[in-house]
């Protein structure tokens, strides 16, 4: 540890929730086990319940036989340490989550808004650029990273010149494009603005803005933006709920292994059932089972199949190299959902005979092929 300036060789004894009096024979193996290292400089004894005296002396003891530096840090200095660090609320002891809230209901203090002057440009990066222009304009739409401490002036200022450089870029995305415009500047530019990568992975965008130019004809110009403002021609759309969707995502996700255990049990299921169900309509187009026969077998698991359907709904965020097994997870829940549901009493009402028989058959081929898709995409998952 580094104390005054200088470094000290220091030692710990650590007693947490467990001891709710912490006495002598707590801590005389771990006091006789500091005694013993070479050179030690400074003591420390810190614990979360009542310090019984006699484990005071004993330490000090130790601590001035090993000639070291002593600390004694009992559970008011904790609290004051956990207070001062903002881990724990200074009106109830209570930890703070992820929002600053503690379980009452108290709020930690937002801080204050420190405001800095760098002698640099503020800088931004172009993380993907599409042209989308058609015959009537030449148009493109950048995604944009910046800085997230970045203020508002500070970003007004920057969409305007990010707009300029992108409406000067030289790119086309095939040879029609180019034929028609060849380097004409762009009529429209749209900017999507982020923060960080995520923020693009879940279309969380700080901003969005849109500049259109004056001299296009009405009948070629796009819809406007609602923006909120405009600066120096561009319109600027804010997202004021920027953060809580944030912290939405963040609660809502889960890592990899824990969303594949969840997702294995949701697609074991519904693969299951998939497959009962096109054993029995495949049955059923052989002639080996009357369509009553049929619709009975369905019905009986459609409860089952809808509650797994809606448990899929129910699952986190999956993990950036998960999103395509997740759709086709998705997907293929869907698919089952609706095989049971054409055969269902309501099923049985809203379609008649040929109909279903139709639309099972196609959703039969479809689930075979997201089954496969499904499985393909597992195994890159690994």
């Amino acid at each position: 540890m580094h104390v005054a300036g200088q470094s000290r060789l220091a030692g710990f004894v650590l007693k947490g929730k467990s001891f709710g009096k912490v006495k002598s024979r707590n801590t005389a193996h771990q006091v006789a086990r500091l005694r013993r290292l070479p050179g030690i400089e400074l003591m420390v004894f810190l614990a979360v319940g009542h310090i019984q005296d006699g484990a005071k002396v004993d330490f000090i003891q130790a601590a001035i036989d090993a000639d070291s530096d002593y600390l004694i840090v009992d559970a008011a200095d904790v609290a004051r340490l956990f207070i001062a660090y903002e881990k724990i609320c200074s009106q109830d002891g209570a930890p703070y989550d992820d929002r600053g809230v503690c379980e009452c209901g108290h709020h930690l203090d937002p801080g204050i808004e420190l405001t800095m002057a760098v002698r640099e440009d503020p800088r931004y990066e172009v993380v993907r650029l599409e042209d989308v222009s058609h015959a009537g304009a030449r148009s493109y739409s950048a995604t944009l990273l910046v800085d997230r401490h970045y203020a508002r002036d500070v970003l007004r200022q920057m969409v305007v010149d990010a707009t300029q450089s992108v409406r000067n870029q030289d790119y086309a995305r095939n040879e029609m494009v180019t034929a028609r415009w060849g380097s004409q500047p762009a009529h429209v530019v749209w900017l999507f603005v982020a923060c960080e990568p995520e923020d693009i992975r879940n279309t969380n965008w700080l901003c969005r803005t849109q500049w259109i130019d004056d001299g296009l004809v009405d009948n070629m110009r796009p819809i406007s933006l609602n923006a909120d403002e405009q600066v120096n021609g561009v319109g600027i759309a804010w997202n004021d709920d920027y953060e809580s969707r944030k912290e939405m995502h963040r609660e809502h996700s889960s890592p990899k292994g824990e969303y594949l255990r969840l997702a294995a049990e949701i697609s074991e299921q519904m693969i299951t059932f998939g497959q009962q169900a096109a054993s029995w309509f495949a049955s059923y187009e052989d002639s080996k089972m009357s369509e009553k026969e049929l619709i009975a077998a369905v019905q009986s698991d459609t409860d089952r199949v809808r509650d797994t359907y809606l448990a899929s709904g129910d699952m986190p965020f999956p993990p950036e190299d998960c999103k395509r097994y997740d759709e086709h997870l998705h997907g293929l829940c869907a698919i089952v959902d609706n095989m049971y549901l054409l055969w269902s009493e309501k099923g049985a009402e809203l379609w008649p005979e040929p109909n279903r028989r139709y639309l099972v058959s196609d959703a039969v081929k479809r689930f075979i092929g997201e089954r496969d898709r499904l499985a393909y995409e597992a195994e890159r998952l690994h």
